[in-house]
């Protein structure tokens, strides 16, 4: 294999336009022409053989009527959503709704304890929750702790506590526009899964997308081809999911599919092509699953790409399990803090190095740091960091805006965020994780990953060679 990483690497430059609001791109531009609209965008399968299909003109015509209720009932830009939907479909229909009017979207996992979700409720104090009937009774069973003021949307069901759904959408005009907005403007409030009481949540701007694109193509193998149907093995409500699997299969016009229930290996094969699935798009733990000990060989090497979402709990042997049972390896993707691809694979472009989760993907600066936040050289093991600005000095977009601390935007880490992840940087910059504890590999679990304020580093970031248009700069830098 020809490795091509320095030059992709080397010669990457962001490109970021004057205004980017996340329903523009991901939806109505692909509503405007009728052969677009009638393009499929999303796939819900949540038994076999019943499956729901969304084409791209239902997703713009049902959020945009939706925004216009969202409006009605006060929603305006800055303000907080939360999501506690449990079907993928709905979710991204009410997150477009949100994002255009310029809202900021928090989904939540139905996986959340009672408290959990209570305590992220107080510290975002959202405008409106979207729910269904598998969430609200959690909510109701935290009411009273809650902030006063918060209005219900009740998805699928009739309830005296929400507003339904339908109700809202009746008598709503199509055609409500995005709100304009900055490319930096927030977008998504990520809390840790691990967040307690007193820990920020994580602000990811519209641009986040554009970030996540290097990450989402290069783990693809060059997505999108045409005809693209990518199957998104991973919990949509979280914000890395959301942000770097679904929207950037929207972004280009492609179909995500999600299976509520997950196949077994029994029937992976006939899911897999009775709905045409190109792609693959999966958790390391769910692949694990596929390739469990005694499970026969699935023959997946007819899929275009597999990528595996992994953690800083990298398991090697799960990567060369998949590669003698489904026929190919995945490309690992490696992300934090609700960004989704932050370093990883891509099989076609340049060499896999076992034991290893990859590189940094073009566009991203990775370190190992000290305590001091001083870059440590190849080889030496230190916490790995995302710098604000990568090597030409222009702004990362993936970069979070801020933390989102009791009630008020704080400033995001200056210059680094760091990831909790442990490990060193090798002289081909490959990220070589320290091994979890033995009591972790036992459990299949990982170590949690904190937003962590951390001081600027003092040394400059590098000078650009070649300007860049619209977009920001470290601080020194010139154009």
């Amino acid at each position: 294999m020809n490795d091509q990483y320095s030059q992709l690497y080397e010669s990457f430059r962001w490109l970021l336009p004057a205004q980017f609001n996340l329903a523009q791109p991901c939806c109505v531009q692909w509503a405007i022409s009728p052969s677009d609209a009638r393009r499929v965008a999303l796939v819900v399968e949540k038994s076999e053989g019943d499956a729901t299909t969304w084409q791209y003109g239902q997703l713009q015509n049902i959020s945009s009527r939706l925004a216009g209720g969202m409006a009605r009932m006060g929603v305006q830009r800055g303000d907080r959503v939360a999501l506690l939907l449990s079907d993928p479909a709905y979710l991204v229909i009410a997150a477009l709704a949100a994002w255009t009017l310029g809202a900021i979207v928090m989904p939540l996992s139905a996986r959340l304890s009672p408290t959990q979700l209570a305590q992220r409720l107080r510290q975002a104090a959202p405008r409106v929750v979207v729910l269904d009937d598998l969430a609200l009774a959690a909510y109701l069973a935290e009411r009273a702790r809650l902030p006063a003021g918060t209005r219900l949307v009740g998805q699928g069901m009739d309830s005296e506590h929400c507003i339904a759904w339908k109700g809202l959408l009746a008598r709503q005009p199509n055609g409500l526009q995005p709100v304009p907005l900055p490319p930096d403007a927030p977008a998504m409030l990520h809390f840790p899964p691990e967040a307690g009481p007193h820990h920020g949540g994580v602000l990811l701007p519209h641009s986040a997308l554009i970030g996540n694109l290097p990450a989402f193509v290069a783990s693809l193998d060059w997505f999108p081809r045409g005809k693209d149907r990518l199957w998104v093995a991973a919990n949509w409500s979280q914000a890395d999911v959301l942000l770097g699997a679904v929207l950037p299969a929207l972004y280009f016009g492609a179909t995500a599919i999600a299976i509520t229930q997950p196949p077994d290996a029994a029937s992976l094969l006939s899911r897999l092509y009775r709905l045409r699935i190109s792609d693959m798009i999966a958790t390391q733990d769910t692949l694990r699953e596929f390739c469990a000990p005694g499970h026969p060989p699935l023959p997946l090497a007819s899929l275009n790409a597999i990528a595996a979402i992994v953690t800083d709990a990298y398991r090697e042997t799960d990567m060369q399990r998949c590669q003698e049972l489904l026929g190919r390896r995945p490309n690992a993707v490696y992300g934090v803090h609700g960004m989704y691809g932050l370093a990883g694979d891509s099989g076609e472009k340049w060499p896999v190095a076992d034991h290893s989760p990859g590189r940094p993907y073009p566009g991203h600066y990775l370190a190992a740091l000290d305590p001091a936040d001083n870059e440590l050289p190849p080889g030496v093991q230190g916490e790995l960091a995302l710098r604000q600005y990568d090597r030409h000095g222009h702004a990362d977009p993936l970069f979070p805006v801020g933390i989102w601390q009791q009630g008020e935007i704080q400033p995001a880490p200056a210059t680094w965020m760091r990831t909790g992840l442990q490990a060193a940087l090798d002289s081909e910059g490959r990220i070589m994780p320290l091994p979890p504890p033995a009591a972790e590999k036992a459990q299949g679990s990982h170590r949690s990953s904190r937003p962590s304020a951390s001081r600027a580093n003092h040394r400059p970031a590098p000078k650009p060679k070649t300007p860049l248009p619209r977009n920001r700069r470290a601080p020194g830098s010139t154009a």
